[in-house]
């Protein structure tokens, strides 16, 4: 999947993805150590950066987010925040 939206977007900037792909992006100086974060509200895709990271962790953070909106966009449609460790939780299948 990661390889059909880089060739649809024609680049690996995973900034430019973002934006592309219609999700809005913030950069925020205040987020401590939390890295970045995924949300959809009021019908809009946003990813939250850490703004103190250096600029190729921020690619990867943004891809993994990318990640989240392209794997679990439904399940961050709810009202409850989703811990990172559901979402992504290697022992077993996406669940809530």
């Amino acid at each position: 999947k990661a390889n059909s939206i880089v060739k649809s977007c024609g680049t690996r900037d995973t900034l430019k993805i973002a934006r592309e792909l219609g999700i809005h992006l913030h950069f925020l100086d205040n987020l401590n150590d939390l890295l970045g974060m995924y949300t959809y509200r009021h019908k809009e895709r946003h990813i939250l950066l850490n703004s103190n990271m250096e600029y190729l962790i921020m690619q990867m953070v943004c891809g993994h987010e990318i990640g989240h909106d392209t794997f679990h966009r439904d399940l961050a449609k709810g009202n409850e925040p989703l811990p990172e460790f559901v979402l992504f939780d290697m022992r077993n299948k996406t669940r809530i």
